[in-house]
């Protein structure tokens, strides 16, 4: 019986960086893929009334970050040294502030708002953030990862965004202008066991 179960939407967002780490640990969990119209009847019935959650050993997690630190502390996915560990934070709360601006875009109803927001986006926020990010990135050192040779979670939060973004906003070429960002998503996709976790994965659009 699997230690873990990680209860989610059925789309990668904020839940698939933490399928990714436990992918890349290869450790077994229960994924529990709540569909939207099953989520108003169970939200009263949670904590927080919010998802992910993650179960174990009679305990329980919420918010994603603090799930995905709690399993990097386990597996090995956090730096060593403070200071790498820290600019890996920093890399990946900018992270988070560019998915907070891309959450505005996409879940404008208005067309013609959506419209001024996603060229907005395309043209000041976007660039605005991947460059931030380029360059503490490429501050870090020549290695794969944000660490170097070894991943830290933040790696697999930025490349799980790297890709939706790429699939649903920007285009998959304006990475291309990013190599360092590149890198660190191609690195991270290339492991052989979450390689393997995205073959089989659900599709979904986000």
């Amino acid at each position: 019986m699997p230690e873990y179960k990680l209860t989610y939407f059925n789309i990668r967002a904020l839940g698939e960086h933490i399928r990714l780490i436990f992918a890349y640990a290869e450790v077994p969990y229960e994924d529990v893929r709540i569909n939207f119209e099953d989520w108003p009847d169970m939200k009263p019935k949670t904590r927080t009334g919010q998802l992910p959650i993650l179960e174990f050993d009679g305990k329980k997690l919420t918010q994603s970050a603090a799930i995905a630190r709690f399993l990097a502390g386990k597996y090995d996915l956090v730096a060593e040294d403070p200071f790498v560990a820290a600019r890996a934070d920093e890399i990946g709360d900018f992270m988070e502030e560019l998915r907070q601006e891309f959450r505005k875009v996409f879940s404008e109803k208005d067309e013609a708002k959506k419209a001024t927001l996603k060229d907005e986006f395309l043209k000041t926020v976007a660039p605005k953030y991947y460059g931030i990010m380029e360059e503490l990135v490429e501050s870090t050192g020549s290695g794969k990862f944000i660490r170097g040779d070894k991943p830290s979670w933040q790696d697999f939060f930025i490349a799980n965004w790297m890709e939706i973004l790429g699939e649903l906003i920007v285009g998959e070429s304006f990475l291309d202008q990013y190599p360092n960002l590149k890198k660190v998503k191609e690195a991270v996709f290339a492991i052989p066991s979450i390689k393997a976790h995205v073959e089989r994965r659900p599709k979904t659009q986000i």
